[in-house]
């Protein structure tokens, strides 16, 4: 999934063009929360943010 907009970045920075990427990730809404506990989510999002490119 960052292949592409790195590519397009790559490709297209020199003509002054930017890209930017949104990934998808974990929501805690209501009808999750009758499935999963707080809890879940908690560790989900902490996982995803210390597994991100640092750069």
């Amino acid at each position: 999934m960052l292949a592409l907009p790195r590519v397009a970045a790559a490709e297209n920075g020199k003509h002054g063009v930017g890209v930017n990427a949104i990934a998808p990730g974990p929501t805690y809404s209501d009808s999750r929360r009758k499935v999963y506990p707080e809890e879940f989510f908690r560790n989900r999002l902490s996982d995803a943010a210390n597994s991100r490119p640092h750069r």
